[in-house]
């Protein structure tokens, strides 16, 4: 079987709330702020995509190797800064751009 390390970081926007885990389409798991799971598939071609209610990620491609692990890190795009207007950005993003309300990629 092949290994998915997926890390969320500490934020402050949906700290309280989990993120759904789809691979391949199907849910598999659920992921918290700050918190780090894994998951197992077979090696070969996937994808894997988050869910907020009807918020979303990208869908994001990767190979599975038998003898690797894919470390996967997570996170919303709410803009940290102009505290002020973080909330008027983050609604816009949520109704104009939803499947980009979270980021998910290779962690480095």
């Amino acid at each position: 079987m092949a290994k998915i390390q997926l890390s969320r970081i500490v934020e402050r926007e949906d700290s309280k709330r989990a993120y759904k885990v789809f691979v391949d389409g199907k849910q598999t798991n659920e992921i918290r702020s700050g918190e780090t799971i894994y998951l197992e598939t077979t090696p070969g071609n996937h994808e894997i995509k988050l869910k907020i209610d009807w918020c979303g990620s990208r869908v994001f491609h990767f190979t599975a190797d038998s003898n690797k692990t894919v470390l996967l890190q997570c996170g919303n795009n709410v803009p940290k800064l102009f505290f002020l207007f973080r909330g008027f950005v983050g609604f816009g993003i949520v109704l104009f751009n939803s499947q980009n309300y979270l980021w998910l990629r290779a962690k480095a």
